[in-house]
């Protein structure tokens, strides 16, 4: 598909000038994925004539600083980057504007040529959600419109591995056997195993819900009652900690990497393999930005007993319900996420955009369909339809205190301060606690 057949903004039955003259508040965490939209941003001002004011923050700091906000109202934003694991602490406070009725109102929305059904099911249903703890996401209010989506995939030095004779894994085990391989003649090579998360919090989000899931775990049931304790986490947690215990940096050095820091470690050639987003590889095949340029194929997650999975994230851009200026904050968001602006950003390193149609554009397969020899494009593409399994994680405003639990239990384990099973029955009584104070459990 041709970006011709992709219609321009302005050939959308909206009226782009009705709120000429207005101003809006956007804030979104400092990240590359922004970056893109921050440079299209005049394009919205000169196509609307809205004034934008948009504000960073440091990622690490970013949702902090609107939780703050939106509860205190010291500041009002009119439009913010979200993302469900702060949806399911904002929506429940009453925060978010739900969305459904700017997409259903015709002199807001030409239905046709935004066209919802062009984002994939996969993503939409990490924006769908009741608004109660515990229910399950892709139902009830649409809270945020995705502007970029990820989940995880494998990839690997295809040069290493040929001169090992090692197939790339595809179970968890043999993924422990083959860092334990690369690991024994590292020396030789001239690089690490594997680089995955190993900073607090990040270390429960990256590659972790792809093992909990290969091994049938759930955090919680039906009544919100923790499950860590249960033989597959714990099994899926083991053999996790068995793989970064036998493929990653000493603990001193892993436990401060970040998402940023695994981009520039397997981009600097230091790495055999990694676990984590797709869009990495926008950087890791650019030449000027990568060793490893040529170097990679990728795979997908691997699986384990229970067959396969991997979470979806997407930053997403949402309506705070104090906005006084709600109706023009959804023409930014409606154009933000249309299929014009998402193939400008694409083209600008905005990968992977949350459409089929920008996804299947020429101009997007013409950029990435060479990445990895077609193995990107075909591991991205099987993910998305087969193996997505939304966050992962049960929703619900304390989700962020649990994930922390668990990052805590990881690195207990990893340093040799408690067995596996002993880390995961103190985050286990952590959680019942938590998770009682807020009246949660029964």
């Amino acid at each position: 598909m041709e970006s011709a057949s992709l219609q321009q903004v302005s050939e959308a039955s909206v009226d782009w000038r009705r709120f000429e003259g207005e101003e809006l508040t956007v804030c979104w965490p400092a990240h590359p994925t922004f970056e893109t939209l921050k440079s299209l941003c005049p394009e919205f001002e000169k196509l609307t004539g809205i004034r934008l004011r948009i504000e960073e923050e440091p990622e690490s700091e970013w949702s902090k600083v609107v939780q703050s906000n939106l509860s205190s109202r010291r500041k009002i934003y009119d439009v913010i980057a979200c993302a469900s694991l702060f949806a399911w602490s904002w929506a429940p406070a009453g925060l978010l504007e739900p969305l459904d009725k700017y997409i259903e109102d015709p002199n807001l929305t030409d239905p046709s040529w935004y066209d919802l059904r062009d984002f994939p099911d996969a993503v939409m249903k990490i924006c769908r959600w009741p608004g109660r703890p515990g229910a399950p996401e892709g139902e009830g209010t649409l809270w945020m419109i995705p502007y970029m989506m990820e989940t995880s995939i494998l990839a690997y030095r295809e040069d290493v591995f040929g001169r090992l004779g090692l197939n790339p894994p595809d179970t968890w085990e043999d993924l422990l056997e083959a860092v334990k391989v690369i690991g024994a003649r590292s020396g030789e090579l001239g690089l690490r195993p594997l680089i995955l998360r190993g900073a607090r919090f990040l270390i429960a989000i990256g590659a972790y819900p792809s093992a909990l899931a290969g091994y049938g775990a759930r955090d919680l049931d039906e009544k919100l009652r923790p499950l860590y304790t249960r033989s597959e986490f714990v099994e899926a947690s083991r053999i996790y900690v068995d793989i970064m215990r036998s493929g990653c940096p000493p603990f001193q050095e892993f436990s401060r990497v970040s998402w940023t820091d695994v981009i520039d470690l397997m981009a600097g050639g230091g790495y055999a393999l990694t676990i984590d987003c797709d869009f990495f590889a926008y950087t890791w095949e650019n030449p000027e930005k990568s060793k490893v340029s040529g170097k990679l194929a990728y795979a997908l997650v691997p699986r384990g007993p229970r067959g396969r999975g991997s979470k979806i994230w997407a930053w997403s851009l949402a309506i705070p319900s104090a906005s006084r200026n709600k109706e023009a904050a959804w023409l930014f968001v409606e154009w933000a996420t249309s299929k014009r602006t998402l193939l400008s950003a694409a083209l600008r390193g905005n990968y992977v955009p949350p459409r089929r149609s920008v996804l299947e554009s020429g101009e997007v397969k013409g950029v990435a369909s060479g990445w990895g020899g077609g193995t990107w494009l075909k591991a991205v593409e099987e993910t998305y339809s087969k193996y997505a399994i939304g966050s992962f994680f049960t929703p619900l405003p304390q989700q962020m205190d649990l994930i922390s639990l668990l990052s805590d239990a990881l690195w207990k384990a990893l340093r040799g301060e408690a067995s596996i099973e002993k880390a995961l029955e103190d985050a286990e009584a952590g959680a019942r606690s938590i998770l009682g104070e807020a009246g949660l459990l029964g």
